[in-house]
């Protein structure tokens, strides 16, 4: 004897996560329907990195300390995929074995807190420039505080290279 029943999801969740209540009806061939919630685990697997020895904070970021491991994102959200791009550095420091996370990582900052930094203001074809000691590290495009060195006046500038930043007025 074959039975045919079929099975229609009621509610969907609103986003993904490693553990989601479902919804489902269940109606056979007979006519007869009967709801249900259930629970489902799921597993989104994507290739991770694992450090084969320690690093230490400020160290820089080297693709060969590195082994290809299989990471669950939805439980490891901030797990690296893959290499970024540009430099990064080490924002602490890590244990040997340890799945690589963005919380690790951080761009290799062009100004180092205590620096003397040019800043530029620039509004228009009008520019001025001073020189400041910048008062936190930064990357390209982030933002800092900059103490002014004749007037101790602190400020935010942004950050567009190696001992350079910039005010947009």
């Amino acid at each position: 004897m074959l039975f045919r029943s079929s099975i229609r999801v009621l509610e969907f969740p609103a986003s993904i996560s490693p553990q989601f209540p479902l919804r489902l009806r269940v109606e056979t061939a007979s006519g007869s329907a009967q709801e249900y919630s259930i629970v489902v685990r799921a597993n989104l697997w994507r290739p991770g990195l694992k450090l084969r020895q320690p690093a230490q904070r400020g160290e820089l970021v080297d693709a060969a300390s590195f082994e290809a491991i299989r990471v669950d994102v939805l439980r490891d959200r901030d797990a690296v995929t893959s290499l970024p791009v540009v430099d990064h550095v080490f924002s602490r420091s890590v244990q040997k074995d340890r799945f690589l996370s963005w919380r690790d990582i951080a761009p290799r900052p062009e100004v180092k807190r205590g620096q003397i930094v040019e800043v530029v203001a620039q509004s228009g074809p009008v520019s001025v420039s001073l020189k400041g000691m910048a008062l936190q590290d930064g990357a390209r495009n982030e933002t800092i505080r900059v103490r002014n060195l004749q007037s101790s006046r602190e400020f935010t500038a942004e950050v567009t290279g190696p001992s350079r930043a910039a005010i947009r007025l």
